[in-house]
């Protein structure tokens, strides 16, 4: 009978071990874990060169090295702690930590506690924090204050920031959840592993002893906690009084726990938005193009215009040059028969004596004058490449030879009228046919008239040519 009763003893055991003794796999099931390494630490490298903790603030009496951190020494009335610098804001996570509590006495003091509160901590006597926190502490207390033999103690703490810890009962009335687990003074450190998901809060233990991972014991598992912020900070503390341990922390590993519909929503937002900056790229690709593209264009349309703007010009010049051209034929014409008339006065009046020798060789040197800078103005206007300049400077030398023309015109009128002036008379009329005209004189109109006709061609000539440049 008695054999019966153990073997039935065994089996339930066994039975409780395996309910209890495994982190069950459907707890979290359909539920994505994501590393938050901001919010983590672990050995080799819990400290950098600098001697701080990547993404963790200390202070107080804690100590961290490359292996552990030493959050309170064994020493009297000290107190420690750790916090993240970020705010964590995933509304549902799980975070494993690796302790170590040894002391030299039977009984420890004063404890350790792990946070998750709205804001960072404040150095106080709630083992090494202040008692008004606003969210969650999972809390190892060492020393029996209460005499009631339920030390060491993981207790579970929700506070809204007005409630203050119960030192002298170790807060017995104030936990919402509570265990005893005998985690001083462990050959091997001790694992904790606290998991919130939807309204769920779940502690679970690892003592060491068992080389299986996954052998954790259920401690506390709360349902409909609702008073839990939503974002926040992790924290460590730890805290001596009249005795002291020495409390260390080789890891602590955070993850973030997201839905698989949450997580499959994210994955889509984040396709979108590299989608999203995959445009833009392309946008601004095809913009910076199309800038070019658009400079380019109006650099060439300028260009274009600035062409026309010259044809235009070019053909006003060409217009004018032509314009001048006629002119200055008509003033030619006007001067020869201008000297056909003269030449005809001259004969008629040689012979009659009426003008004088001086006369005719005053009127010589004038015209003789006057067809030489004629000459010399019609080379300067037609020899001369345009250069780029206004069309006002290109004509100057055209004007000037028109005016020239038209003095040598006015010159020639006012011979005429002195000779007219000079004698009436004709030559006498005479029954045999005699010369009025001498063979000097007939010299100077031959030579005169040559000058201008040579003139003439040369003007013309250089007016074509001139003409062809422009083509």
């Amino acid at each position: 009978m008695e054999s019966h009763h153990l073997c039935f003893l065994f089996i339930f055991g066994s039975i409780l071990h395996l309910s209890l003794g495994v982190l069950p796999t459907n707890f979290l099931e359909g539920v994505h874990k994501k590393f938050e390494f901001k919010y983590s630490f672990k050995p080799p490298f819990v400290v950098n060169s600098k001697g701080e903790i990547p993404f963790w603030s200390h202070g107080g009496d804690a100590l961290p090295t490359e292996n552990q951190i030493r959050v309170c020494p064994s020493i009297q009335d000290r107190r420690g702690w750790v916090w993240t610098k970020n705010i964590f804001e995933h509304q549902f996570w799980m975070f494993d930590v690796s302790f170590s509590i040894f002391g030299k006495h039977s009984y420890g003091a004063d404890g350790m506690a792990f946070w998750f509160t709205a804001q960072k901590g404040i150095e106080g006597p709630m083992f090494g924090n202040t008692e008004t926190y606003d969210g969650l502490s999972v809390v190892i207390d060492t020393f029996d204050n209460n005499a009631k033999g339920d030390s060491p103690k993981i207790a579970v703490f929700i506070n809204n920031g007005t409630l203050y810890y119960d030192h002298s009962s170790d807060g017995h009335r104030q936990d919402v959840a509570s265990c005893v687990r005998e985690v001083r003074n462990k050959k091997h450190p001790t694992h904790m592993k606290v998991v919130f998901y939807g309204n769920t809060l779940e502690v679970w233990i690892h003592e060491g002893a068992s080389k299986l991972l996954d052998d954790y014991d259920l401690c506390i598992k709360l349902d409909r906690i609702v008073t839990i912020p939503t974002k926040g900070y992790f924290g460590i503390s730890a805290a001596t009084g009249g005795l002291s341990d020495d409390h260390d922390v080789t890891s602590f590993v955070t993850h973030s726990l997201i839905p698989k519909e949450e997580q499959r929503e994210k994955m889509i937002e984040k396709m979108d938005q590299l989608k999203a900056a995959e445009l833009e790229k392309e946008y601004q690709q095809l913009s910076t193009k199309f800038e070019t593209k658009r400079e380019q264009h109006t650099k060439d349309q300028q260009a274009e215009i600035m062409d026309w703007q010259r044809t235009i010009e070019l053909e006003e010049n060409i217009r004018q040059i032509h314009n001048t051209q006629g002119s200055l034929s008509r003033d030619v014409r006007g001067l020869n028969s201008k000297m056909d008339h003269l030449l005809r006065s001259i004969e008629g009046n040689v012979g009659g004596g009426g003008v004088s020798d001086n006369t005719v060789l005053a009127a010589e040197g004038r015209l003789s004058h006057q067809l030489t800078e004629l000459k010399s103005q019609l080379d300067r206007s037609v020899s001369g490449s345009t250069g780029g300049k206004p069309v006002s400077e290109q004509m100057q030398p055209v004007y000037a030879l028109q005016e020239n023309i038209n003095h040598l015109i006015r010159i020639v009128n006012k011979l005429q009228e002195e000779i007219q002036k000079s004698n009436g008379n004709r030559c006498p009329d005479v029954t045999t046919p005699t010369s009025c005209l001498s063979t000097g004189f007939f010299v100077f109109v031959i030579l005169l008239q040559s000058i201008g006709a040579v003139v003439f061609l040369v003007y013309k000539y250089n007016q074509e040519r001139n003409a062809k440049k422009f083509f």
